[in-house]
C-alpha cells in the first residue's frame, strides 16, 4: 500500500516550488532549494534525503523525515525478518544504535546533530519492537494520570532546556506507556477528550514551516527588519493560519486522498 500522505504532499511541493520561485524574484537566499530536474524529482518521490542535487535545502524542510520514512519502508521486510524471525537479532540491533546514539545525546546535548537516518531508523526499530511484544507491552502497569502527567512534564523539559537525551528518554517512555494505555483503552480522560486533535498533527507539520517562511522569516524578519511588535503578530497570525489550514487540509485534502488509496488497494 502507498503511503497514505503522498497526495498532499504532491500540493505541499507544488505550492512550495511557487512560493520559492516569488521569493527568489526579489532576491537571492542561502538556503534556497535548487530548481534542477533531478531536485525537483527527488524531492517529488520523497529520495531527496539519499540523494544530492547540488543543494542541501528542500523546497519544504520538513519533508527530511517523510523521505528517511519512505527509505524505511523500503528496508520494511528486512527489518521485519529481522525482529520477526529473529528477535535476539533486532534486540541486538537495537543495542547497537543505542551505543551509538546516546554516547552522541550526551556529550553534544542535541538530538539533530545525529545523521537524518540515524534519528529515524532509531524510533522506526522501536516501533517495531513495540509491535513485536505488543503483549508485554499490554503487561505494563499504568497509574492514573501517568500519560498525562508524563506529557506535561515533557513539554517542560523541552522549554528549560532539558538534556535531550533525558528528553528522548522520556518521549519513548510516553509512547510505550501510551501504546500499552491503548490496548488496554486505559488513556486519561483529558487524553480521550484531545486524542482527536492529533489527527491534525500530520496536515500541520506539512503546512508550518511554509507559513513560517512566508510571514515570520519574510514578512516581518526581511521586510519589516525585525520590528517586535509586527514579529510578535505575525508569529500570533501564522500559528492561527497554521491551525487552521491543518485543520482544513485534513478535511479536504488529507482525508480524501486516503479513502481512495485505501480503496484503491482493496
Amino acid at each position: 500500500m502507498l503511503p497514505e500522505y503522498i497526495p498532499l504532499t504532491f500540493i505541499a511541493l507544488a505550492i512550495n516550488i511557487l512560493v520559492w520561485s516569488i521569493l527568489l524574484t526579489r532576491g537571492s537566499s542561502e538556503t534556497a532549494p535548487s530548481y534542477e530536474p533531478s531536485c525537483i524529482i527527488s524531492n517529488t518521490l520523497l529520495l531527496h534525503e539519499y540523494f544530492d542535487c547540488g543543494s542541501p535545502y528542500f523546497f519544504n524542510g520538513v519533508t527530511w523525515s517523510l523521505s528517511i520514512e519512505m527509505g524505511l519502508y523500503v528496508l520494511l521486510p528486512l527489518f521485519l525478518l529481522l525482529f520477526i524471525k529473529r528477535p535476539l537479532g533486532g534486540l541486538a540491533f537495537c543495542l547497537f544504535l543505542i551505543s551509538y546514539v546516546i554516547p552522541e545525546l550526551v556529550e553534544n546535548n542535541a538530538w539533530l546533530v545525529l545523521p537524518n537516518f540515524i534519528r529515524g531508523i532509531t524510533t522506526f526499530v522501536l516501533g517495531i519492537i513495540v509491535f513485536k511484544y505488543k503483549d508485554f507491552v499490554k503487561m505494563v502497569p499504568i497509574p492514573k494520570w501517568t500519560i498525562s502527567t508524563l506529557t506535561i512534564a515533557i513539554i517542560a523539559e523541552m522549554n528549560l532546556g532539558v538534556n535531550q537525551l533525558i528528553i528522548i528518554l522520556s518521549l519513548m517512555v510516553l509512547f510505550i506507556i501510551s501504546v500499552s494505555a491503548d490496548l488496554k483503552n486505559q488513556a486519561d480522560k483529558p487524553i480521550q477528550k484531545l486524542f482527536p486533535l492529533g489527527q491534525l498533527t500530520y496536515s500541520i507539520y506539512i503546512w508550518h514551516s511554509t507559513i513560517v517562511l512566508v510571514f515570520i522569516n519574510v514578512i516581518s524578519d526581511k521586510l519589516f527588519y525585525g520590528n517586535t511588535f509586527i514579529l510578535v503578530s505575525a508569529t500570533i497570525f501564522a500559528y492561527a493560519l497554521i491551525f487552521t489550514i491543518g485543520y482544513f487540509s485534513y478535511i479536504w485534502l488529507e482525508t480524501p486522498s486516503r479513502k481512495k488509496l485505501q480503496n484503491i488497494f482493496r
